[in-house]
């Protein structure tokens, strides 16, 4: 017989997930990345970063010529 109710085996594993996660969330800390000295500060400047800051332009640089280097399963996926 199949069991219901909050003490479920599928109720319990995703109740102790949940609390799993929210330590691991209490537990981080602020990224430490960008420690902003050499950059301005406010909306426009955190905004525009991920676009025109040489850091993210050379990650996705390196990722395109990774799929470029695994040819078409990586490059299309879509039919």
């Amino acid at each position: 017989m199949m069991q219901r109710g909050p003490s479920a085996p599928g109720v319990r594993c995703m109740r102790r997930s949940l609390v799993l996660a929210a330590a691991i969330a209490l537990m981080a800390t602020a990224a430490s990345a960008h420690t902003g000295e050499a950059a301005g500060s406010g909306f426009l400047t955190g905004f525009l970063h991920p676009i025109l800051g040489w850091d993210h332009v050379a990650a996705m640089v390196a990722v395109g010529l990774w799929g470029a280097f695994l040819g078409p399963p990586a490059i299309c996926c879509c039919r």
